[in-house]
């Protein structure tokens, strides 16, 4: 009874958001999909790992256009080189461009100690959708032109339990 309770209280809290701006990558690439749908939900909980997860979002994303499209990339060749490649930048244009740069230095702010804070890996959220929207519509081959308009994450309502508490909480209810 109390046990389960917990638990599912809990699985609850994990999904206060069930729809994603990224649902359309899912199928076609769903490690795209993961690591924008992570960042989603703690972009108001943990902005700094949700920066971290986009910046992951956007360096596995250009190594899909790399290895599809076969572009030349030396070992070694990190998301900063492989966005300074013309050949890259010509593919990709000027918006999208600036746009994966943005990610990418924010994304390494946050994993080197700078404090991200919502606002930041908020944009950076909106950022990404439109990254994901181009990218979607250039290499998925859906030609219905739908893309789901982007609904920025709000804050839980109820905050999640954090961990201690729920393992409190299983072990009271044993």
């Amino acid at each position: 009874g109390q046990f389960w309770h917990v638990v599912f209280a809990h699985h609850r809290s994990l999904k206060i958001m069930e729809s994603s701006n990224f649902r359309p990558l899912q199928s076609h690439w769903p490690r795209l999909y993961e690591y924008a749908r992570f960042a989603e939900i703690y972009a108001h909980s943990d902005p700094q790992t949700a920066a971290i997860k986009l910046r992951c979002f956007a360096e596995v994303l250009v190594g899909i256009i790399y290895q599809d499209l076969g572009l030349p990339v030396e070992p070694g060749d990190g998301l900063f080189e492989r966005l300074q490649s013309p050949d890259f930048q010509d593919l990709v244009g000027r918006a999208i461009h600036q746009k994966l740069h943005a990610v990418r230095v924010l994304g390494n702010k946050a994993a080197h100690g700078k404090l991200i804070n919502t606002d930041d890996s908020l944009y950076l959220l909106e950022e990404s959708y439109l990254i994901g929207q181009w990218f979607y519509k250039t290499y998925s081959g859906d030609t219905s032109g739908h893309y789901p308009p982007f609904l920025p994450p709000e804050p839980a309502t109820t905050p999640a339990e954090a961990p201690d508490d729920l393992v409190r909480q299983l072990a009271e209810a044993k």
